[in-house]
């Protein structure tokens, strides 16, 4: 809003501070949307639960398959979605690699907590 302000008082010019205004607005949510995060913690039976936070979509994929220690973890894994949200096929790609990695160590994995969307938007992607 300061920015907006500050180029119509000295453009003059309403139009062009409201495209600064939006353009800034726009980077400032394309960068909050491309943090992605784990947080893990080892169940009492062993299972290792790895919760996902921020968005998943082709942003950010790289970055969350980088996020798994598939060598060093137990033979069961859960990754938990509840705090997260599944927005294209590039997500389901990422979720499927490191599904992937996971397994080519001996490793059985389940993914948990989807929402609807992510739900059908993981399901079109594995069918």
């Amino acid at each position: 809003m300061l920015a907006t302000i500050a180029v119509v008082v000295y453009t003059h010019d309403l139009a062009r501070g409201v495209l600064v205004g939006v353009v800034l607005a726009a980077l400032a949510m394309a960068y909050k949307m491309s943090v992605i995060s784990v947080s893990a913690e080892t169940r009492e039976d062993g299972v290792k639960v790895y919760t996902v936070h921020g968005q998943l979509f082709f942003g950010t994929m790289t970055a969350f398959i980088d996020l798994f220690d598939c060598a060093g973890d137990p033979g069961r894994i859960e990754i938990d979605f509840r705090a997260s949200h599944i927005w294209d096929q590039s997500a389901v790609e990422a979720i499927a690699r490191v599904i992937d990695k996971f397994q080519q160590e001996g490793k059985s994995v389940y993914v948990t907590g989807l929402d609807i969307e992510s739900q059908k938007t993981l399901d079109k992607g594995f069918s």
